[in-house]
């Protein structure tokens, strides 16, 4: 069937705005009912056609909201006041405006998308130059949550992020959201074996400590039987990593301390080839056996000088005879 091409009279017009803006038609159902192209309703709805009748139109629906919900309330976007506003229940809306073409904008609803976990929605004002993309709650807040101590941050009350309902959003400081993170158990993902790239289970932590502290098996050997970097392994041993509050009592204590004093002395050096029993030979020969440097130094395969450094207390001077 061809699409007519006669005159809309006015009250043709009037319909063709309530089919609109109060019945909520497309332009596409409105076009098929009328049995015209879209581009004609179209040009209807943005005053380029039937100007007369169309501007008044426009102007008695730009003055009324018909895109709010029961108990909805709309403020201003700080910059960009006369282009966007958010409501209590966390909806954007364009408002409707005529630009300085004399085309006319309609008022709509603004689509959110998830940006980090986030809703978010694109504003632009371009009598400012602004284009950007803002976090949904962070628009709520401003509008609508009083910040009467200037805190920085929105938190999510229950830890849903994309609940952007009022009761759920509240005004914090980085280390009070932060906090409320950690006591909701927020951040579990990201420690022990949790933790994505984790390699280590809780028993592993523990044989590790028990094995560094009690059995003196250096760091380095623990890497290689754990299949982790050395730095790890001193990191769990001090309880920077896998923090345990039982264990710090044990780090604090001095059985920790003195274990630590001879963490990289002797035998625990990862470069040392002497044994701590080894060393108390070579002190007992060179004193009792009146053995030589250069002997003792065949003996052990090591240099003369280390012999003499050994003598002398330079090196293992904690290894007493």
């Amino acid at each position: 069937m061809e699409k007519q091409t006669y005159k809309f009279k006015d009250k043709n017009i009037e319909d063709i705005f309530t089919e609109f803006y109060i019945n909520k038609k497309s332009k596409k159902e409105i076009a098929l009912k009328y049995n015209v192209s879209y581009n004609t309703i179209f040009d209807i709805l943005k005053g380029l056609s039937y100007s007369k009748i169309t501007k008044i139109l426009i102007e008695k629906y730009k003055s009324t909201d018909f895109l709010s919900l029961p108990n909805e309330k709309w403020k201003d976007i700080v910059n960009y006041e006369g282009y966007y506003q958010i409501s209590n229940f966390g909806r954007v809306k364009y408002l409707s405006r005529i630009d300085a073409a004399g085309k006319f904008w309609e008022s709509r609803i603004c689509k959110q998308h998830i940006n980090m976990g986030y809703k978010a929605v694109r504003l632009n004002n371009p009598d400012l130059l602004l284009n950007q993309e803002i976090h949904v709650h962070r628009l709520i807040g401003d509008a609508f949550i009083p910040n009467i101590n200037n805190k920085c941050c929105i938190n999510h009350k229950n830890l849903n992020k994309l609940d952007n309902s009022l009761e759920n959003l509240e005004w914090v400081t980085y280390q009070e959201n932060t906090q409320h993170g950690i006591e909701h158990h927020a951040y579990d993902y990201l420690f022990g074996e949790n933790h994505w790239n984790n390699k280590l289970s809780k028993e592993n932590i523990k044989e590790i400590r028990t094995q560094w502290l009690h059995n003196k098996i250096s760091s380095s050997i623990l890497a290689k039987k754990y299949c982790v970097s050395r730095t790890c392994i001193q990191d769990i041993v001090s309880n920077r990593r896998w923090y345990d509050p039982d264990y710090q009592k044990i780090v604090e204590s001095e059985v920790y301390k003195q274990r630590q004093y001879y963490y990289n002395k002797g035998e625990f050096n990862t470069t040392s080839i002497l044994k701590e029993k080894q060393v108390q030979e070579i002190k007992e020969k060179f004193l009792t056996k009146n053995i030589t440097k250069r002997q003792l130094a065949k003996e052990y395969s090591v240099s003369e000088s280390a012999i003499y450094h050994i003598l002398s207390g330079r090196t293992w001077g904690h290894v007493k005879i």
